[in-house]
C-alpha cells in the first residue's frame, strides 16, 4: 500500500472517531439519558425490561443468558446484569447492557461517509462476531445496521440480544 493512501486513510478513520465524540457530545443529554439509559461509575447501560409469561420463557431466558455470557468475543454486546423480579403478579427480566449510542445505520445515514478501510474493518468485525455466534449455534434473528453498535473506536459490538435463537441441527447454506 502506497504510505500516502495509507496517511489518508488514517486521517479519515480519525475524522470518522471525531465526527463520532462530537455527536455524542453535541446531543442533548437530557433527550438522550431517558429512563432506560442509566449512568453507573460514568459509564451509560441501557435497561431492557422482558415480561416472562411462563416458565418455560424463563427457564429460556436464564439459558439464553448463560450462553450468551460464555461467548468470548469483543464484537457480542456482554450482559452486564440482569435480574428477575416480581411486580404486580407479573414477573418482569430486567437486563443491563452497555449502552452505545451509535449505531451503523446511524453512522451510514447520518454521518454519510465512511471510507473502505473502515468498511473492510467493519465487515471482518462482523464476520468475528458472526462466526462467534455460530460456534456456539446462536443465529441472530434481526441482523440489520441498528443492531450493529459502533464505541469510539469504530469497533463494532452485534446487539439485539434477546432476538437470538438457539439452532442445533446443521444448516445448510446454499
Amino acid at each position: 500500500m502506497n504510505p500516502e493512501n495509507e496517511s489518508i486513510e488514517n486521517e479519515e478513520e480519525k475524522s470518522l472517531s471525531s465526527s463520532i465524540n462530537n455527536s455524542i457530545e453535541n446531543e442533548n443529554d437530557e433527550k438522550e439519558l431517558n429512563k432506560n439509559v442509566i449512568k453507573k461509575n460514568n459509564n451509560l447501560f441501557i435497561l431492557q425490561k422482558i415480561e416472562i409469561k411462563s416458565n418455560e420463557e424463563k427457564n429460556k431466558f436464564l439459558s439464553e443468558i448463560k450462553k450468551l455470557n460464555l461467548i468470548d468475543s469483543k464484537y457480542i454486546l456482554k450482559v452486564e446484569k440482569y435480574s428477575i423480579e416480581k411486580e404486580e403478579e407479573k414477573e418482569i427480566a430486567y437486563i443491563y447492557i452497555n449502552y452505545y449510542k451509535n449505531n451503523l445505520e446511524k453512522i451510514i445515514y447520518e454521518l454519510n461517509f465512511l471510507n473502505s478501510r473502515i468498511i473492510w474493518k467493519i465487515f471482518f468485525q462482523l464476520l468475528l462476531g458472526l462466526q462467534s455466534l455460530h460456534l456456539n449455534n446462536i443465529l441472530i434473528k434481526y441482523f440489520d445496521t441498528k443492531n450493529i453498535f459502533l464505541d469510539n473506536e469504530n469497533n463494532i459490538k452485534l446487539g439485539g440480544i434477546f432476538k437470538f435463537l438457539n439452532f442445533s441441527k446443521k444448516m445448510n447454506i446454499f
